[in-house]
């Protein structure tokens, strides 16, 4: 069995890591060939996040997608995370993907927003339905959670299955807290665009909680200059 493995990221990619890549292993053992062919390279993730543009490498990313659908007619299942070519219309994409080679869709995240509830009116006439259009054309939609897979029945999947984000156990190891290793530490892991819309709003809250506990906010992933209160320590 030969599955297209067509990931949104290469490994440094969180979503891409723990929702595709990290069973790529376990199904080779198994006896699949697996080949995996992300849309993003680890180069566009550190421009995005060291707040640099990423315009030219995001067309080359799309023209790399179009060879790699090509490619992806001789697999015998194409694994598919989100969609295949962000901000194309869904009647492109259909064109590009093999037409006999079946579908799974994988999704972790409410992709399907960014285009319905876009501030443009024009996203949201041309790109609001896309991804309930590829979830349609899957034999399989792979959820998230329970509010993805209600999404995916609606817009109509043959087959809907919920299978969470999960963290491969052998490979991140819990160490023991050794006595004095100083205040306890509320953790957050995320990117910057993720800490700006959702965890400054609440830091507030927080540095309060941390400064009344004698606590530390230790943050990974928000950005340079994302620590600007005494009780938030950034690793980057």
């Amino acid at each position: 069995m030969r599955v297209g493995l067509l990931s949104r990221y290469a490994r440094m990619g969180a979503s891409s890591r723990l929702r595709t890549l990290q069973y790529a292993p376990a199904l080779r053992a198994a006896g699949w060939e697996v080949e995996a062919a992300p849309l993003f390279d680890d180069g566009y993730l550190q421009r995005l996040y060291a707040g640099r543009s990423t315009t030219s490498s995001a067309a080359g990313a799309l023209l790399r997608r179009v060879s790699q659908l090509r490619a992806g007619a001789r697999a015998d299942v194409i694994w598919l995370e989100k969609e295949a070519l962000p901000w194309v219309p869904w009647m492109v994409e259909r064109r590009l993907l093999p037409r006999r080679v079946p579908l799974v869709a994988d999704y972790d995240d409410a992709v399907f927003h960014r285009y319905d509830l876009h501030a443009s009116a024009a996203v949201r006439r041309l790109l609001g339905h896309k991804i309930d259009r590829v979830m349609a054309a899957s034999a399989l939609v792979l959820a998230g959670n329970t509010y993805l897979a209600e999404r995916a029945r609606r817009a109509g999947a043959a087959r809907v299955e919920v299978v969470p984000t999960v963290l491969d156990t052998a490979a991140y190891a819990v160490a023991p807290r050794p006595d004095g290793a100083g205040p306890p530490r509320i953790g957050w892991i995320g990117t910057p665009s993720t800490w700006k819309a959702y965890m400054v709003p609440m830091l507030p809250m927080l540095s309060q909680l941390a400064a009344e506990r004698g606590a530390r906010l230790r943050i990974v992933g928000a950005g340079p200059g994302a620590a600007t209160q005494p009780e938030v320590e950034a690793l980057d």
